[in-house]
């Protein structure tokens, strides 16, 4: 309720007492809440400062079932007014990490929230290059089908190209793979052109074979 009445005074003291025990508090089943409930109502410059505080932590916390939620909550309310260095932090973190955190629970969710919320894209390429590497191992799970759609809303066309085209090597292993299907079909909704004429080019001696197999038919009738 006191965090409610928007005292600055107040809030400024409140980061004061709790900055150097932040990993703890946002990790704690019940202080997560709190520390949800603070970025609601204090200044962003406040927030900005937590970022740094919690930096060298960000992986853990984005694993952590109560530590995920007030992170993103976190990305969300300083979304508006990110400075350079926010973005930098928020994307830095998850270098050596990217893998992990989208196969992960509650990572996963980390990984699109920062997409969603970097606005500038350039920023993210990083993430995308890294992305690359295990483009086929994301699209054959759950947690890929997930992120893939928020990556091609928020992408630069040089990056999108790449993922394509890798996603496209493997056309016939992710066709015929339960969730790897859905990302063929995701590359085929964005109607361009090279993309769907490389699809095209695969299916269509083997139309018959993939029509009557339980995913591929999936990408025949997108």
């Amino acid at each position: 309720k006191k965090i409610e009445e928007k005292n600055p005074d107040f809030l400024y003291k409140l980061y004061e007492n709790i900055k150097n025990n932040l990993y703890d508090i946002i990790t704690d089943q019940f202080g997560n809440y709190v520390i949800q409930k603070y970025v609601e109502y204090c200044d962003k410059k406040i927030i900005s400062k937590m970022l740094k505080q919690i930096q060298s932590k960000m992986y853990d916390i984005s694993i952590n079932s109560y530590g995920t939620r007030a992170l993103q909550k976190m990305f969300e309310y300083l979304s508006p007014s990110l400075s350079n260095e926010d973005m930098d932090i928020m994307v830095s973190f998850t270098s050596g990490n990217l893998f992990n955190m989208i196969r992960d629970i509650n990572g996963n969710h980390v990984i699109q929230s920062i997409i969603e919320n970097v606005t500038v894209k350039e920023k993210l390429s990083p993430m995308y290059k890294e992305m690359n590497d295990n483009i086929i191992e994301i699209s054959k799970i759950k947690q890929g089908g997930c992120v893939f759609p928020k990556v091609l809303d928020n992408i630069l066309d040089s990056d999108r190209n790449m993922l394509v085209d890798t996603i496209l090597k493997s056309i016939e292993s992710l066709t015929n793979d339960e969730y790897g299907n859905f990302i063929i079909q995701r590359v085929i909704k964005l109607n361009i052109d090279s993309y769907n004429k490389s699809i095209y080019d695969y299916i269509q001696d083997k139309i018959v074979k993939l029509s009557s197999q339980k995913y591929s038919s999936n990408v025949i009738e997108a």
